[in-house]
This record gives structure tokens, C-alpha cells and sequence, in this order.
């Protein structure tokens, strides 16, 4: 999504799938965070993940996190992960 309107969304869970030995064995977690946002007095919600536990550990519930959305559909939304990766890494 190249364009959008900008706004944070809260963090309301983070969790970890482990996917090891899918195709070559290499192992392989990811950190997914999930976000909460409201737009035109409806609640939004969205999914992200990261593959560094460094990072993922500094993410945690309440945190605010850089999204940007669709303003006619809302549910196309995403996380503005160069925005949230200059916060994380300060």
C-alpha cells in the first residue's frame, strides 16, 4: 500500500509461531503482534509479524505502533514498519 491515511494503533496481543523444519530444517520463529485502531468510530484490527526476537522484545501490549490505512476501507491496513523500526531501534 503506497498511500494511506497515517495513524497509531495499539498493541493488544503479541505471540510466536515456530515453523521449524518446514521445507529444510533451518529454524524459523516469527513474532506476530496484533493491533487495534478506530476509524470513524469502528474498531480496526491488524496483524504483523517480525523474524528478530530483539526487536519483538521490545514490542508489547499498549505499545503504540505507526500504521497507515485505506481511508475507504479500513481493513486494508498495515504497519509503517520503517516508521516502527527507527522507534525500536533508539
Amino acid at each position: 500500500m503506497k498511500y494511506g491515511r497515517r495513524a497509531e494503533a495499539i498493541v493488544t496481543d503479541t505471540y510466536i509461531e515456530d515453523i521449524t523444519g518446514a521445507d529444510d530444517g533451518a529454524p524459523v520463529v516469527l513474532y506476530y503482534v496484533d493491533y487495534a485502531f478506530t476509524y470513524k468510530s469502528v474498531r480496526q484490527f491488524g496483524t504483523f509479524y517480525l523474524d528478530d526476537k530483539v526487536l519483538a522484545d521490545q514490542i508489547s501490549v499498549w505499545d503504540k505502533v505507526p500504521i497507515k490505512f485505506v481511508a475507504f476501507d479500513p481493513t486494508q491496513n498495515d504497519v509503517r514498519m520503517r516508521s516502527l523500526l527507527k522507534v525500536l531501534k533508539k
